[in-house]
């Protein structure tokens, strides 16, 4: 009788612990957002305020390519939703930036949906193609084609102005 070794799969720690940090700045970058237009705060205070969500913005879109390459190359990610999140990574982040130089400009407050939603998103889908297991409950195909389809319709939404 011959035991057969199992394949134990190690934990990802470096992806919560990436996760963590990415979850730590974002919780920064929308606070300072939420300032930008606080009609309470002097011209000073919410300049500050935009500056201070511009580079946690950029920090947060590096974290998640890092994120999205643990998902890529450690988990199970499609090769046509590797090649979508290469595309849409860089026009995520630039459409993340324009929606913050539109509530500079006093636009509709609708634009912080776009950086406050892009990021969870990707970081979701990083962690759903990090964790194989879940693709049973969340198959490939459909969970790829929506979650990268909403990170193409929010990074559209600064170019097109809709609000």
């Amino acid at each position: 009788m011959t035991i057969e070794p199992t394949t134990r799969l190690k934990p990802p720690i470096g992806m919560i612990i990436v996760l963590a940090l990415a979850a730590l700045l974002y919780a920064g970058m929308m606070a300072n957002i939420g300032e930008i237009q606080n009609p309470m705060g002097d011209a000073a205070g919410r300049g500050m305020a935009a500056g201070f969500a511009m580079v946690l913005l950029m920090v947060e879109w590096v974290l998640l390519a890092v994120l999205l390459l643990i998902g890529g190359i450690n988990g199970d990610m499609p090769n046509w939703a590797a090649i979508a999140a290469a595309l849409l990574w860089p026009l995520s982040g630039y459409a993340a930036g324009n929606a913050l130089t539109l509530l500079e400009d006093d636009a509709s407050p609708f634009y912080q949906l776009v950086p406050g939603l892009l990021a969870p998103v990707m970081a979701a889908y990083a962690l759903w193609a990090r964790l194989p297991a879940l693709h049973r409950t969340l198959p490939p195909l459909p969970t790829s084609a929506i979650l990268w389809g909403l990170v193409a319709l929010l990074s559209l939404a600064p170019v097109l102005r809709p609000f």
